[in-house]
């Protein structure tokens, strides 16, 4: 096979894969992006001409890991397989255009050229499981006055009614329920810096960040202006600790940029488990006693 059929073969590939929903990029050995998919467009919100040429490592995308490491210089997947030709599996966090951090699945693959050596390497991802659809959940709660229009969050009356319900659980059948409550600690200052629009572009890509990264068995809202609750079942205190300490370290590396400074919160957790109790306002007082931690 000479050059000019390789390059017709890539291209026919390239052609099947701009149909595909997964993200598809190509990089050559130096990991400068020389193909991005449709599939990648709509992951991470950056259209092909505002990636290529670019190169992995100048942190557009920025992959962490749950600890909130970098991956982009030394630990970075599709450069080890670029190194030493081994395909690679990864769980990472993405930096999506608008801020917000996007849990995916990496696989990255060496490409070799004609004479069999490495001349790059292509990174498929894809959304960890996706969430259901709540478009139609975020139209009913809007009509029942349950919905926070900053965030597109559950708000505090409809996190109150939950509450309820969810008491009569573990009163009557013992049920195991958790509760996380995660502060944005320089929400003044933002408030003091930034027009209200940024605000809540600010509260949104926090929002997001949580919704992307707990299971879909938990409960979101907005619990006052600067707090989020999650209610989360069957999950042991120190369980839920972690998770806090995970989000607190997600929401802290989603950021964006206004006017060429970099905006980003300064977040605190604190949670327990929710114990019997006699009403819902008496249910969620101990967490809400509980101290913010790091």
């Amino acid at each position: 096979m000479d050059y000019q059929q390789n390059e017709m073969i890539m291209d026919f590939y390239k052609t099947i894969m701009d149909y595909l929903d997964i993200g598809v990029y190509h990089v050559d050995r130096n990991r400068q992006i020389i193909y991005w998919n449709h599939g990648a467009e709509l992951l991470t919100g950056y259209k092909r001409e505002e990636i290529i040429s670019k190169h992995c490592q100048d942190r557009l995308l920025e992959h962490v890991d749950e600890h909130g490491t970098c991956l982009c210089l030394e630990l970075c997947p599709l450069a080890a397989t670029i190194e030493d030709g081994q395909c690679r599996k990864a769980n990472v966090f993405l930096h999506h255009k608008n801020g917000h951090r996007v849990p995916i699945t990496v696989q990255t693959l060496p490409i070799k050229g004609l004479d069999g050596n490495i001349s790059g390497a292509f990174e498929i991802f894809m959304d960890n499981p996706a969430k259901e659809n709540e478009s139609e959940k975020i139209k009913e709660l809007a009509k029942l006055a349950f919905l926070d229009h900053n965030t597109n969050l559950p708000n505090q009356n409809y996190l109150m009614m939950k509450l309820k319900t969810i008491l009569t659980e573990v009163n009557q059948l013992k049920c195991h329920y958790s509760a996380i409550m995660i502060r944005i600690d320089n929400y003044t200052f933002l408030c003091d810096t930034f027009t209200q629009a940024v605000v809540d572009r600010i509260l949104n890509t926090a929002g997001i960040t949580v919704h992307n990264n707990i299971p879909s068995t938990c409960i979101l809202g907005r619990w006052d202006h600067q707090t989020f609750l999650i209610i989360v079942p069957t999950l042991s205190p120190k369980l839920a600790e972690l998770l806090g300490k995970k989000l607190c370290r997600l929401i802290e590396q989603s950021t964006f940029s206004i006017q060429k400074m970099t905006v980003r919160s300064d977040v605190s957790f604190r949670c327990g488990q929710l114990q019997s109790a006699a009403d819902e306002t008496s249910f969620i007082e101990p967490i809400l006693q509980a101290p913010y931690v790091k």
